[in-house]
């Protein structure tokens, strides 16, 4: 078996990425993760799909391993 020693690796072609592709980054992310919740508080609410009732919204009264529909 060789032992072979490089150097450091080489950086990648262009080096640190610009400013405006972390904030349009960061933009995206937060539309992402804050999106529904603004779309909730405007008003936009589910609907009914295929006549099935929409689930109760989670307690944390219920105990963690019982069945949601009881």
């Amino acid at each position: 078996m060789t032992i072979v020693r490089t150097g450091p690796a080489p950086r990648a072609a262009g080096g640190r990425r610009s400013p405006a592709r972390r904030a349009m980054t960061m933009l995206a992310a937060a539309l992402f993760f804050c999106g529904p919740a603004s779309a909730f508080a405007a008003g936009a609410r589910a609907v009914e799909i295929e006549n099935r009732r929409l689930p109760e919204f989670p307690a944390l009264s219920r105990a963690a391993g019982r069945s949601y529909r009881t």
